[in-house]
């Protein structure tokens, strides 16, 4: 008997298999067997870890978390017009040497100034794109051809894509309206969190399980 998989089965299928996979990585933390919590920086995090020079206490964990990020804030980063300011961002990012994520998406473009207006070539993966956070991008304007929140959602759905536990930002209402959207529709186990509150809940609670070992 030949079995024939529709395109909603086969993504409902893989939806299944990436909540299945977050469970058993958040499983093995709940027992301390030192799985690293996957955190994804925004590009703003880089600028919060130099203003508020937190970068040697990151370094301090980077045996409990994994950091990721996505061409998208390493674009941003090097489009920072300041250019004592972007040389200290592009030393963090190659100090903390996060796995970058290769958003999905079929478009190229550059940075002409700081914010996201496409990616180039090399620096995305070709595949479905946005999917069900395509409805949450603005129509494109002269001025930005793209449409708004582009940089946002690519960040976001690479973040739900990749099995990220935590999306780092101090924008968390420009990704608010995508992150229920996706727990809604691919019941997403990504959580949002602020700066502070990654400092607060992350970083001093690997501290914690770490003197509890």
């Amino acid at each position: 008997m030949s079995i024939n998989y529709t395109k909603s089965s086969a993504t409902q299928m893989l939806e299944r298999l990436q909540t299945l996979k977050a469970d058993f990585y958040r499983a093995l933390n709940y027992f301390h067997l030192k799985v690293p919590v996957k955190v994804l920086f925004d590009t703003n995090v880089f600028d919060s870890i130099l203003d508020k020079n937190i970068e040697s206490r990151i370094l301090a964990k980077k045996g409990d978390i994994s950091i990721y990020t996505t061409y998208v804030q390493k674009n941003e980063i090097e489009a920072t017009t300041n250019l004592g300011r972007r040389l200290a961002l592009q030393a963090i990012l190659a100090t903390l040497n996060p796995e970058f994520l290769y958003p999905e998406a079929v478009m190229g473009g550059g940075n002409t100034k700081r914010g996201y207006t496409g990616m180039v070539m090399g620096e995305f993966k070709l595949g479905t794109g946005l999917g069900v956070l395509e409805s949450l991008l603005s129509p494109p304007t002269t001025s930005n051809p793209l449409g708004r929140k582009l940089a946002d959602l690519l960040t976001l759905r690479a973040s739900h894509d990749e099995g990220m536990d935590y999306l780092v930002t101090d924008n968390i209402g420009d990704f608010k309206a995508g992150w229920e959207l996706l727990k809604k529709k691919e019941n997403t186990r990504l959580t949002l969190l602020s700066v502070s509150d990654f400092i607060a809940q992350i970083l001093q609670s690997t501290n914690d399980s770490n003197q509890e070992l």
